[in-house]
This record gives structure tokens, sequence and C-alpha cells, in this order.
């Protein structure tokens, strides 16, 4: 348990570590508890995320070509599209690990890469294959 944690912040803190979140119990156990990430319960948390909870149920309606919500803008619908997607699942803790969370990385890269590292929404980035040193933030 957490130092200096009042009865109320213990309750919450226990609410925070119930499974059924595992992306919350595993941003609890390695922000509020500082827990490194070769703990057994950190590993648990992690390897859970992709398996139940929210992140599951945003993994769960992913195309398997790795795109959400339409393969023509990666960017639109606001909120809903992969851009959107790949923001919320990185909050709750996936990686380029996860082999969906590459694909989907890949795609939008390949997608909004432009030649100078940085990135267009515009559709001006938009080429076969990226530099190098953009391709390296999804190896």
């Amino acid at each position: 348990m957490a130092k200096n944690v009042s009865k109320g912040s213990s309750r919450a803190l226990q609410w925070l570590l119930e499974k059924d979140q595992p992306a919350i119990r595993y941003l609890a156990l390695t922000r509020l508890l500082d827990k490194p990430e070769r703990d057994p319960e950190v590993k648990e948390a992690m390897k859970a995320i992709a398996e139940r909870g929210w992140a599951a149920q945003i993994l769960k309606i992913q195309d398997p070509a790795g795109w959400w919500a339409g393969e023509d803008s990666l960017y639109r619908p606001k909120y809903l599209s992969t851009n959107w997607m790949l923001l919320v699942l990185s909050d709750l803790g996936l990686t380029k690990n996860n082999p969906r969370i590459r694909k989907a990385c890949e795609l939008w890269i390949s997608r909004f890469a432009k030649e100078d590292g940085g990135f267009a929404m515009d559709g001006s980035g938009l080429r076969a294959r990226p530099p190098a040193e953009v391709r390296g933030l999804a190896a």
C-alpha cells in the first residue's frame, strides 16, 4: 500500500487496482505505487490490457487491415478514426510491442509521413515508403 494514504484514498486505490480494467491497474501500480516494470503484478496487468477492458473493446472493432472507422481517412471522423484510437490506446498503455498497434502505426506512418520527417494530415505526405528515421518510430 502507498505511504501516507488516508482511509478514503486507500479505498480509491483499491478500486483503481481492481483487475477489470487492466490499463488502470497498470497505471496505478506503476505511477501511484511506483512498482517497476519487472514486477510480476505490473507484467500481468500490462499483458491483460489488450485482453480485457477498454483497450480490448477498442481492439475488437479494429479492421484486420489495421484501421478504425474507415480506410480512406485515418484522421476522420474525429475521435473515432485510427489516429484517435491510437492516441487512446497509447494512453491505456499499449505500445508497438502489440502487433495490432504496430500494424496501425505502420499504416498511419505510411499515409502521413513527409520526406522532411514531419507529418501532414492533409494528404500531402502520402507516399509509398516513409524515410528511415520515420520508419524507426514503428520499428
